[in-house]
């Protein structure tokens, strides 16, 4: 077959032919496109009814001297003149380079608010990795706030789980909640708390609240150095984690000192008090963890380090008494209540104390 049979028409902007439909082929950035057959037959009735694809679709001749044109956008339509019985499809024919083609997909799917929200961030990130825009370049060709492309970049970091919830219904803007937690076991949490019993979704805002209340936490409430980077040094310091809302532009609508990795938060906050536990024994104070040695203690003949005296004017914790022991003083060995998961509640004997006082 000649390339006048093949590739009939040279590019010219602005001129609209009628091409057949088999020289038309899909590009191959479209692969991923899913088609809904119920939009498919929409169309190819709208276009049967008038006879011709109203709004033309961009073509450029393929590369490598492949014989037909590659479709830009437009491939809903073509499929649509498929349904309808036509041998051709209104279009504009164009030189356009890979990246031109990129950004007219993306641009005429988010115009047109065909591609599913899933697919504009595959598209976004595509142009970043293969093509080398910023953020900021992609704000200005596109038309979108730096908020509205780190939304859905961060839809990719999303589980498989989130996905097809994202298919069966569940709002974009649950799901970039959802997104903010790179952890796969917390996600697949969020989606079985923001499904209803009867299988209905949870509205935006509830399920916004509730997720941010569930599974966030802020820092200012940790016990630990936040920037201490070998409490665990798997995650680094809290200060420089993209985990935290002051690091992560996608995180931008939270309080800055968020913390979305609460799994993370609990571990640093076990090895700080770990860390305080041992200090303690190495100090040579009793230590209790285990219940029953808890429930053996005799907290009538103890005071809390807690508890606060007045001399004159002036409030001092029993604490604070301990501190200022005189150094010819014989030093009292303390006992600290530490149950699972808590900080150690420090006492002394009463008989102590009153040595001091």
């Amino acid at each position: 077959m000649s390339t006048s049979e093949t590739r009939p028409f040279d590019p010219a902007p602005g001129v609209i032919r009628d091409v057949p439909l088999e020289l038309i082929f899909d590009s191959p950035a479209q692969e991923f496109e899913t088609y809904d057959p119920a939009y498919i037959a929409e169309l190819g009735a709208s276009i049967k009814a008038l006879g011709y694809n109203h709004t033309a679709i961009l073509l450029r001749p393929r590369p490598n001297g492949l014989p037909g044109y590659e479709s830009a956008f437009g491939h809903g339509r073509k499929r649509g003149c498929a349904w309808a019985g036509l041998p051709t499809c209104r279009a504009e024919i164009r030189d356009l380079t890979d990246l031109e083609v990129a950004q007219a997909q993306l641009s005429e799917n988010l115009n047109r608010r065909i591609a599913s929200p899933l697919e504009e961030a595959t598209r976004f990130d595509r142009l970043m990795r293969t093509h080398g825009l910023t953020i900021a370049q992609l704000m200005e060709n596109f038309g979108k706030s730096k908020g509205y492309i780190y939304g859905r970049l961060s839809l990719l970091k999303l589980s498989d789980a989130v996905r097809q919830a994202m298919a069966e219904g569940l709002q974009t803007e649950t799901a970039l909640v959802i997104a903010k937690h790179h952890n796969d076991r917390i996600q697949h949490l969020a989606i079985a708390k923001v499904r209803r019993p009867n299988g209905d979704w949870m509205p935006t805002l509830e399920a916004k609240r509730m997720l941010n209340d569930e599974f966030t936490i802020r820092l200012a409430t940790a016990p630990f150095d936040l920037k201490d980077e070998k409490l665990l040094e798997a995650a680094g310091a809290c200060s420089d984690c993209s985990k935290c809302a002051s690091n992560a532009p996608e995180l931008a609508d939270l309080p800055a000192d968020t913390c979305v990795d609460k799994d993370c938060f609990d571990m640093k906050s076990e090895a700080h008090r770990q860390h305080i536990l041992m200090q303690l024994q190495d100090e040579g104070h009793t230590v209790l963890q285990d219940e029953d040695d808890i429930g053996s203690f005799s907290f009538s003949g103890h005071v809390s380090l807690a508890t606060t005296y007045t001399f004159g004017s002036k409030a001092h914790t029993v604490a604070d008494i301990v501190k200022a022991w005189p150094d010819d003083h014989p030093r009292a060995t303390l006992t600290y209540i530490a149950p699972d998961g808590e900080e150690p509640r420090g006492y002394i004997a009463t008989t102590d104390l009153n040595a001091l006082m």
